[in-house]
């Protein structure tokens, strides 16, 4: 490009085509990112008709990032500032470089140089420039990870949906391939974001099978692979547990579950808050029952809640399965056919048994009516084992309720209410009527100890769900 600049002596404007020359030594186009590039040239020009007024490279755009002449080259203030390290040089014989340190992706770009001289000619001063010169820079690199959103280990939730993403930098575009497991490959998505970055995510479903499988991915880029992976666990989903109390023993099953690859095992904790205490039992994960006896019946009745978790072996407190029962209705009495189970009958009195409870209603109170004054003796039946423990008298019954909440002793006297209630069989209750009189107008409650003498020679008597509450008259 020819620049017109006014003479100062003669008044009149001249130009000319051609005067120094420059000769470009050292022009890198890529360059790694991190990476550093020099750019060298030489000045060529005859001293006795020509000088170098000025000397500018700049990152392309308006701003110089070092200018000079033939005597010195320097950093501008905009180049002292730049966001890349740069330094220059220049030498006696001509000789000028720039250098640029530390490359990001933003240093991709065009830098350019150009040079301005006076050239003598007789009574003439002439203004010519040389033709700009450009430096094209693509910095390259990657992968480099940023960030992740899961950790090494990771623990979802049974049946559960995920999209683990991870954010990768590098320029051209990485390649990001997502496994799970040896050989399943998942389907993947990016987005781009600014300064070469891109955010890659992919889907998958927390199935029972893939515990203790890898989630795996590999990035591929111009300065290689990277390639990471996590570890999956799983908080398997809730199952039903069946309890059955028979003689001095309690039976605990549940549904066999699968748990992949995960090592694993059983705990099963027995709460007798009575005592305060939990016995515990631990089996295989291959195993779905178990069986804990005590030394009296007193001792089975006295356990209130059973809780079966799966735990990973390496890890006592890493709760890789729910507690059972949870705070769903999600426990069952299991009985021996023919016996309907513990459940039903809070599901037979809130649906369907409402005439049959009138009915013993008015049955009970005509045998008070008949009997009164007279010292009889009031039993409650419901649906689940009565046992007689001992030949004494007067006789004492026993009832049993299996539930999830806490465990109660009751002594009860009364007159002839047979609509009582065990405060809708929310909790273990062990129910020990009395002889009664008829002049007694209020049931009277209160807790009694553990010396109750041990249960021997029980008696279960199979009740039907009718049978909801009626009184021996």
């Amino acid at each position: 490009m020819l620049l017109i600049y006014p003479l100062l002596c003669l008044g009149v404007i001249l130009w000319r085509v051609s005067a120094g020359t420059i000769e470009v030594i050292q022009s890198p186009f890529n360059a790694i990112v991190g990476s550093s590039v020099k750019y060298s040239w030489k000045l060529s020009y005859d001293p006795a008709t020509e000088n170098v007024v000025k000397l500018t490279f700049s990152d392309g755009g308006e701003q110089a990032l070092a200018e000079g002449n033939f005597t010195h080259f320097y950093l501008t203030k905009f180049g002292v500032n730049y966001n890349t390290k740069i330094s220059v040089n220049f030498s006696k014989n001509e000789e000028y470089s720039v250098v640029l340190y530390n490359l990001s992706y933003s240093d991709g770009k065009t830098y350019k140089l150009d040079a301005e001289f006076f050239l003598e000619q007789g009574d003439l001063l002439l203004l010519e420039s040389h033709p700009e010169i450009a430096f094209p820079l693509t910095v390259k690199g990657g992968p480099a990870i940023l960030t992740r959103t899961f950790p090494s280990v990771w623990t979802l939730h049974e049946n559960s949906e995920h999209n683990p993403s991870i954010q990768v930098q590098g320029k051209p575009k990485p390649n990001v391939e997502w496994y799970l497991g040896d050989t399943d490959s998942l389907p993947g998505s990016s987005i781009s974001l600014d300064n070469n970055i891109y955010i890659f995510s992919a889907k998958f479903k927390a199935d029972a099978g893939i515990c203790g499988s890898y989630l795996r991915y590999k990035v591929s880029g111009v300065q290689g692979t990277i390639s990471a992976e996590t570890q999956i666990r799983i908080h398997f989903k809730e199952s039903p547990l069946w309890i059955k109390k028979q003689d001095y023993c309690i039976s605990v099953d549940w549904h066999l579950r699968q748990h992949g690859n995960c090592s694993t095992k059983y705990v099963i904790n027995f709460l007798n808050k009575t005592l305060n205490k939990v016995y515990t039992s631990t089996v295989s994960s291959q195993v779905n029952s178990v069986r804990q006896c005590y030394g009296t019946i007193q001792e089975v009745n006295e356990i209130s809640d059973v809780k079966v978790k799966l735990v990973h072996k390496d890890f006592e407190n890493d709760l890789l399965d729910l507690s059972y029962p949870s705070d769903e209705p999600n426990y069952h009495e299991k009985v021996a056919p023919g016996n309907p189970p513990l459940n039903l009958l809070t599901i037979s009195v809130i649906s369907g048994c409402g005439a049959v409870i009138f009915v013993v209603i008015v049955v009970s109170f005509i045998c008070l009516l008949k009997h009164k004054k007279q010292n009889r003796q009031l039993r409650k039946e419901f649906v689940g084992e009565i046992s007689h423990p001992f030949n004494s008298e007067p006789p004492r019954y026993v009832f049993t309720a299996n539930s999830n909440g806490e465990q109660e002793m009751f002594l009860k006297k009364s007159k002839a209410d047979s609509n009582f209630s065990l405060n809708s069989l929310q909790n273990t209750h062990y129910m020990v009527p009395r002889p009664y009189s008829v002049e007694d107008h209020d049931f009277n409650y209160q807790t009694i100890d553990d010396n109750i003498p041990a249960i021997k020679d029980s008696v279960y008597t199979n009740m039907t769900q009718s049978a909801i509450a009626t009184r021996r008259c």
